[in-house]
């Protein structure tokens, strides 16, 4: 070969090695922000299949959330209250109470009835009131247990009449108690 022809040859391989050099260079200038768009698209990807997965759980969990608060609000609300499905059955349950926490005590509860339905501040009221003879002590400790203990209850009236100074006393106490749930009340000074 002749040096023009060499040259020639040569010039040409320098061109398509520059061209191959450029179209690299072009090739990587779109290929590397193309990758880098792709790795950002699913970092965000896996990003928001972990928060959806996050979701699903809380929302999976919230009916049964929900099951548990109204088991804790039912509770509570029957903590407060004696039950019964009317106020002649929950007075039922209120003698009974108050003669099984006597019992307890050692007293024996002479008579007891079931004293008119009341309402205070929008709370439904039943009440009962029951007569006994004890000791004093006995009397106090009974005081003390009905006032501690749930359902909620509230002596209302305390009559305590002494025959001997060194003798049980008479007891007549007047106890009341909530029988509607709070919910299921009318709001004081609301009419329907």
């Amino acid at each position: 070969m002749t040096g023009s022809a060499t040259s020639t040859v040569g010039s040409r391989m320098t061109a398509l090695g520059l061209l191959a050099l450029v179209l690299a260079g072009a090739a990587w200038a779109v290929a590397v922000p193309f990758v880098e768009a792709l790795r950002a698209a699913q970092e965000h990807i896996e990003t928001q299949r972990r928060l959806l997965g996050g979701y699903e759980a809380v929302s999976s969990s919230r009916p049964q959330d929900a099951e548990d608060r109204l088991r804790r609000i039912q509770s509570a609300v029957a903590s407060v209250r004696v039950g019964g499905d009317t106020a002649a059955i929950a007075a039922g349950n209120l003698q009974t109470l108050v003669r099984e926490v006597a019992a307890e005590i050692g007293i024996r509860v002479n008579s007891s009835r079931v004293l008119p339905a009341a309402e205070r501040d929008g709370v439904a009221l039943m009440g009962v009131r029951v007569e006994l003879g004890a000791p004093l002590s006995s009397a106090q400790q009974l005081l003390y247990e009905i006032e501690r203990r749930k359902p909620w209850l509230l002596v209302d009236a305390l009559e305590i009449t002494a025959r001997r100074e060194d003798g049980p006393v008479e007891v007549a106490i007047n106890i009341f108690a909530a029988h509607a749930p709070f919910g299921d009340q009318q709001q004081p000074g609301v009419r329907p």
